[in-house]
């Protein structure tokens, strides 16, 4: 399989890469906040330029807060909302 893999840790690339070629695979990774609109059309425009499409899209993405809710501030909502819902509108 050709994969586009993405993460917000850019420390992730040098695992994803291995893995993925030691099964034979092709991969391109690419730093990607899934919250941010910009890193989607980023991702998506090289991903239709070096393979010409995406048959398979998979947003596995997901934050998740450990603390009551009269604890947790806005920014904290805006943070676990963007990840897990915006991300998929985007």
């Amino acid at each position: 399989a050709t994969v586009v893999a993405t993460d917000i840790n850019a420390s992730s690339e040098e695992k994803i890469l291995q893995e993925i070629h030691k099964i034979g695979g092709q991969v391109l990774f690419f730093k990607h906040d899934v919250s941010k609109e910009d890193d989607w059309k980023n991702v998506t425009d090289q991903t239709v330029n070096s393979f010409g499409k995406i048959d398979i899209l998979v947003n596995n993405a997901a934050k998740l807060l450990m603390k009551d809710l009269e604890s947790t501030t806005s920014d904290e909502w805006d943070q676990i909302f963007n990840t897990n819902a915006k991300s998929v509108f985007l």
